[in-house]
């Protein structure tokens, strides 16, 4: 993504990554070994994209979008920060915390896996949101949302290697 002189951002998707190929055509052609990216190496195409291009944050997920990773290019020393699953599920939370619809009435709740941080249970404890802990895996976060309470808004994060980069649910 780069900054359009609007203030917003512009998307681009890579050529190697636009076509749905089952086989994983692109990660066969060299970009990456396996398609996960997390694994070393995994962002070094998007990094030399992003630089030709002016971006400086790159997204990126895998095939099924079950796992997130998230880089930002300090503009200052042109240094790249790539981000922990730990760091992610933070910033996740605390964007849907701070940018929820604070007309609603319905309480929020979030959920994270017991082998996550504490960061988002601390903000929870001062924010004044209900926290839950679980195991780890979309079916423990899931279920846990679910139970919490039918009528609040639930939003999960699962910041493990199973990642649930934005996951609203609502019953």
């Amino acid at each position: 993504m780069s900054e359009r002189s609007g203030g917003g951002v512009e998307e681009d998707e890579h050529r190697s990554h636009i076509e749905t190929n089952p086989n994983f055509a692109p990660f066969s052609l060299g970009t990456v070994g396996f398609p996960n990216p997390e694994e070393k190496g995994a962002l070094e195409e998007a990094k030399s994209v992003c630089e030709d291009r002016g971006g400086d944050i790159i997204l990126a997920n895998d095939p099924d979008a079950d796992r997130l990773a998230v880089a930002e290019k300090d503009r200052e020393t042109n240094e790249w920060t790539v981000f922990h699953g730990n760091e992610i599920g933070v910033m996740l939370g605390h964007w849907l915390w701070t940018n929820r619809d604070k007309t609603s009435t319905k309480p929020v709740a979030m959920v994270a896996s017991a082998v996550s941080s504490k960061m988002l249970r601390a903000i929870a404890e001062v924010e004044g949101f209900r926290f839950e802990e679980t195991l780890t895996g979309f079916k423990w976060i899931g279920g846990r949302a679910k139970r919490a309470s039918l009528d609040e808004d639930e939003h999960t994060r699962d910041e493990s290697r199973e990642m649930a980069a934005d996951g609203y649910i609502h019953y």
